[in-house]
């Protein structure tokens, strides 16, 4: 990971009371996500490492792999969304 000076980089900016999720983005640009594959016990199988610009991006990201398994996207301790498995859904509606 690389490492700056906050003063440097950001002058002039209090970033005391900034929500630790947001850091990563203010300081690099990019902020990490993971998005877990879970098993039908929803257990996770699988983890994926994703950088992406913002949360939306990463949202897109963890939606594509949602197809034969749910998967729950996670910045640090916040738990962002989950999205059901293209075949869950598609048993479901029949």
């Amino acid at each position: 990971m690389k490492e700056i000076d906050i003063k440097r980089e950001l002058p002039g900016r209090d970033l005391r009371g900034f929500p630790l999720h947001r850091w990563s983005t203010v300081l690099l640009g990019m902020a990490h996500y993971r998005a877990y594959l879970l098993d039908h016990d929803r257990h996770v199988i699988s983890v994926a490492h994703l950088q992406c610009a913002d949360e939306d991006e990463a949202r897109e990201r963890a939606e594509q792999l949602a197809d034969a398994n749910d998967v729950e996207l996670w910045q640090l301790d916040r738990r962002i969304a989950v999205f059901e498995a293209v075949t869950s859904r598609s048993s479901q509606a029949g």
